[in-house]
């Protein structure tokens, strides 16, 4: 399957998003805000929403979009972040997955939503920005 992202023309220079197509379909977006000087100390583009139209699921789209928002994240001098992400989302276990590889920190939220949602911010825009999965060995 090829997988083209392009960025939509949101009108602001406060958020960004991007929409993929698969094999020429329309078949996935993801938005991000600015957040300044958010709960993590630094200025960060907060991934407000990812969707995945069902039958391009776990082929790689979001992973391309992640990317791609990473990538403009870096070109504005900031870091892409999920700031407020709820533990039965979709999106948790790819961003445990970069914890995991060393690519994410983990946030813990303090006080009443603590047990509800943690925050996540990659942390480098260091060289090309690769958050696909680990290559097996053999």
């Amino acid at each position: 399957m090829k997988i083209s992202i392009t960025e939509i023309d949101t009108g602001t220079r406060n958020g960004f998003e991007f929409e993929a197509t698969c094999d020429g379909k329309r078949c996935g977006r993801i938005t991000a805000a600015r957040r300044d000087r958010s709960h993590v100390g630094a200025v960060v583009y907060s991934v407000d929403r990812v969707d995945v139209f069902e039958p391009f699921r776990r082929h790689g789209v979001a992973t391309k979009l992640y990317e791609a928002a990473a990538r403009e994240a870096c070109t504005r001098r900031a870091r892409l972040a999920s700031l407020e992400r709820n533990p039965d989302a979709h999106s948790t276990a790819f961003w445990k997955k970069q914890v995991a590889k060393g690519r994410a920190i983990e946030k813990p939220i303090r006080g009443a939503d603590a047990d509800r949602y943690t925050r996540y911010v990659l942390k480098s825009c260091d060289g090309d920005i690769d958050l696909s999965g680990l290559r097996s060995r053999r």
